[in-house]
């Protein structure tokens, strides 16, 4: 397969998605993400430079998919805890990765370019959606927030204890969480 092939990039892509969604950074190594594929290394670095590279494309990619089917605040008369319920189910329901581990990988990426793509990455397909919501839910007074971030990190914090504490039912977590969190922040 020549290097260059559109083909041996979206391969890459994929053995990053099974990979990175599974271990942590350091665990991942070049030949893994190659050997999966069954590429070989100038693929990798033609498309993506290296496994920081890939990491970063690998990210983005995963994070818009999100933010494409995540809902949204505005256009819908939905109750704060009905679209925060959305949120969880479809979060949960097509988040292919741990977002702790993701945080700690990016956080970890050796160039200050990387980790900020990351970073912004997240911060776009998941962060930024959620903002939303919390924020029309304090406009409409069904929730007091004095530190939306503080907020954001709980209500995510709680929906994925509340996975687990679900036998990993999206749903049921999704809806039972997002009940709590807005009594729990009830203006």
């Amino acid at each position: 397969m020549a290097r260059g092939s559109g083909e041996g990039k979206e391969k890459l892509l994929e053995s990053a998605a099974s990979l990175f969604g599974k271990e942590n950074y350091g665990a991942v190594t070049v030949t893994m993400l190659l050997d999966e594929p069954g590429l070989q290394p100038p693929t990798l670095y033609y498309h993506f430079g290296d496994k920081e590279g890939l990491f970063v494309a690998w990210a983005e990619r995963a994070f818009t998919r999100i933010e494409q089917v995540l809902p949204r605040a505005h256009g819908t008369e939905d109750s704060t805890a009905e679209l925060l319920t959305k949120f969880g189910q479809v979060l949960l329901a097509n988040l292919a990765l741990d977002l702790r581990q993701f945080m700690r990988d990016a956080e970890s990426l050796s160039r200050n370019e990387s980790r900020q793509a990351a970073l912004t990455a997240y911060a776009n397909g998941v962060y930024s959606p959620l903002c939303e919501i919390l924020l029309r839910g304090v406009e409409r007074q069904e929730i007091q927030i004095d530190r939306l971030p503080f907020a954001a990190e709980t209500y995510l914090a709680g929906l994925f204890a509340a996975f687990g504490a679900f036998g990993e039912d999206g749903e049921s977590a999704a809806r039972e969480w997002a009940v709590r969190f807005v009594r729990g922040f009830s203006a």
